[in-house]
């Protein structure tokens, strides 16, 4: 008897079949009696089917999907609502810009690091003249701040059409880059008014969500609590000074104070 094989193509999903036994049963078919051939075709007929049927994937409805990609670089930009203080001295509300990186470490956890400048101003307290106490100036009072923290993904390392909310905490220092000074605090008697940023510490806390436009590429928008220490200047603390500010109902402050400051951003990120 001559035997062929041959194999069944085209169809995703369906391993090679063997088509020899078929070509038999075929070369039998003069010996079934005819009742019995029509049944017996469509059981031939029907194997193909049968094994598509077993091994075709089935597809799988839903919303969530897996991000293969789990380091991001991103460019941030947006505005700090700071607070001032009860005697308005420290810096203010302003613009700001700066970069961040996030690294996974686990389904839910990213490692996230972060740098940002704002071009803030400060006003300047006079104590000494004899109109004092008087706001007398407006200067500079730039800062930069650098962020250590970690991104909780509510759905792990997932979007849910194609949207990633997640909350993030860490804590960092701020520091003092461009800030300037009134002419009139020149005068060594203005001396201990002064006030400086230096390196002032903060603590963190806020919610992000992200919108993937791609594997590559996604916008996060976020808003964030910034908990920093603001150091008064000595002179803030002197007894005339005291005694000033309770004369015209003033709050006195302490030495060490915990302002928080909203930070509202955008933020571009590329996945790699």
């Amino acid at each position: 008897m001559h035997e062929e094989e041959t194999e069944c193509r085209g169809q995703p999903g369906v391993a090679p079949v063997r088509v020899t036994a078929v070509f038999a049963a075929f070369a039998l078919l003069p010996a079934v009696e005819p009742a019995h051939r029509v049944p017996g075709l469509a059981l031939l007929g029907g194997t193909p089917v049968l094994a598509q049927t077993v091994n075709s994937p089935t597809p799988i409805d839903t919303p969530y999907r897996w991000r293969e990609r789990g380091t991001r670089l991103g460019y941030t930009a947006g505005f700090h609502s700071a607070d001032r203080g009860a005697l308005n001295f420290a810096q203010g509300s302003a613009l700001t810009g700066g970069f961040k990186a996030r690294f996974r470490v686990s389904n839910p956890l990213s490692l996230e690091l972060g740098a940002a400048f704002s071009p803030a101003n400060r006003y300047v307290l006079d104590f000494v003249s004899d109109s004092a106490p008087a706001w007398s100036d407006t200067v500079a009072a730039g800062w930069l701040r650098t962020d250590v923290g970690v991104q909780f993904s509510l759905p792990g390392a997932r979007t849910w059409h194609s949207i990633q909310p997640s909350l993030v905490f860490g804590g960092g220092f701020l520091f003092g880059v461009d800030e300037g000074a009134a002419q009139f605090l020149a005068d060594p008697v203005h001396e201990p008014y002064r006030y400086n940023i230096a390196t002032a510490p903060h603590l963190y806390a806020g919610a992000a969500v992200e919108f993937y436009l791609s594997e590559s590429l996604s916008i996060g928008l976020e808003a964030r609590d910034y908990l920093t220490r603001v150091t008064a200047p000595d002179g803030f603390l002197v007894s005339t000074t005291l005694n000033l500010l309770e004369e015209t109902g003033l709050p006195a402050v302490r030495r060490r104070n915990w302002h928080h400051n909203l930070d509202f951003g955008i933020v571009v990120w590329l996945h790699y």
